[in-house]
């Protein structure tokens, strides 16, 4: 493959990677005006639609699964580009630090709009009790909230190292490399992928007590959480090894785009509609097995679309890439704080929900212009940027 080919796509990739962290900002922002209200989150009884239940469950079911496929991807490509010491230095320091930074600065502010929500039917009035009992709370165990992405990376990172160091100790190495040269040379790729993809995913969903997985956020996940995630990380290693998928994709991006889509609308009705009605345990089943379909189908389309229109590196997008992380780092306290705010000071309904997207994508972008981008934050973030001025200097 041409060096420029493949720098072509990781444009569309590092881009498509960007807008699954904003993604994750817009269905957040959907929750408190969703019909069917997710536990402890804010929930706004005076302004609720279905169309917001089918935006959160659309983007839902492809967007951490797209996540973990592009972030397995790039782990297998720094492997092979900074050799196994730097790329534990890197992840480091990109991953790990921020992570453990997260948890002690920004995660008591995520959590604190969760609490006191959670508390002002005791405290109905009374905000003064209300945010130093949410205060009090802050120092008991609330779960990681949105980190648990970081934590699920460190993981599958740690299992790449130890397995990588296994294979070396075994003498592994001949075999591995003679299975990524068969599965370089066939033309079957994508399809083996997709097959293998949905299966798995098929028995991951009827082993779960959910409809389809949402998150775990402790310490110890759940083995079918870090499975279904697995998964994805897998597939993007595999597409790794060979490359030629991703034409397969550009090609089909939008028969699978699209199938995916009208599978998104029929399981909406399923769940909501039919289901309601028929809650037998078949039905269940053919639900499950259709969100199986619906979930790699969106990830290889989403995968592929973006491979067809992203074939150069975009000011714009770089910049938003940049800023991706950071924006996703800091937004979940902001649109909680932001719907409580809506609801206490009866925002119209029809600007609660553009309101919240807005404000929250405006504070989260100033603030990684001042204070993040050019700074330690951002150097550890993205690595270091400099100003246009230093630039034009040089």
């Amino acid at each position: 493959m041409k060096q420029t080919d493949f720098n072509e796509r990781l444009h569309g990739i590092d881009a498509l990677r960007a807008i699954a962290m904003i993604l994750g900002i817009f269905l957040h922002a959907t929750i408190a005006y969703k019909v069917d209200t997710l536990p402890t989150w804010p929930h706004d009884d005076v302004f609720t639609n279905k169309a917001f239940d089918f935006v959160y469950l659309l983007i839902h079911s492809f967007r951490m699964p797209l996540f973990f496929l592009i972030a397995g991807f790039f782990c297998r490509f720094l492997l092979l580009k900074i050799g196994e010491k730097e790329f534990i230095r890197h992840r480091w320091k990109r991953i790990v630090i921020p992570f453990g930074l997260s948890l002690i600065f920004i995660l008591p502010f995520t959590i604190y709009p969760f609490l006191l929500y959670k508390n002002s039917d005791i405290y109905a009035g009374d905000w003064g009790g209300n945010f130093a009992a949410s205060f009090k709370q802050l120092f008991q165990w609330n779960g990681m909230a949105h980190l648990w992405f970081l934590y699920y990376l460190i993981i599958y990172y740690f299992i790449i190292i130890v397995l990588r160091y296994i294979s070396r100790l075994l003498r592994m190495d001949k075999l591995i490399n003679s299975f990524y040269l068969f599965w370089r040379t066939i033309n079957t790729g994508v399809q083996l992928l997709f097959i293998i993809t949905v299966i798995v995913t098929a028995i991951i969903l009827l082993n779960s007590q959910e409809l389809f997985l949402s998150v775990d956020t402790g310490v110890i996940p759940g083995l079918l959480y870090l499975t279904f995630f697995g998964l994805f990380f897998w597939v993007g290693w595999m597409i790794h090894v060979n490359p030629k998928i991703f034409e397969h994709l550009k090609r089909m991006s939008w028969y699978l785009l699209i199938a995916g889509l009208l599978l998104s609308g029929f399981t909406f009705y399923l769940e909501f509609i039919f289901l309601p009605l028929k809650n037998e345990s078949e039905y269940i089943i053919l639900y499950k097995i259709i969100i199986s379909f619906q979930v790699v189908l969106l990830v290889f389309g989403v995968i592929g679309v973006f491979l067809k229109y992203f074939k150069r590196e975009i000011p714009f997008w770089r910049y938003i890439s940049d800023a991706s992380y950071w924006m996703y780092l800091l937004h979940l306290g902001l649109v909680a704080g932001l719907q409580i705010f809506c609801i206490q000071f009866k925002i119209p309904g029809i600007l609660r929900f553009p309101f919240i997207l807005f404000a929250t994508l405006a504070i989260t972008l100033i603030s990684y212009k001042f204070w993040v981008r050019y700074t330690l934050i951002g150097a550890y973030l993205h690595g270091p940027r400099m100003r246009k001025s230093n630039v034009a200097k040089r």
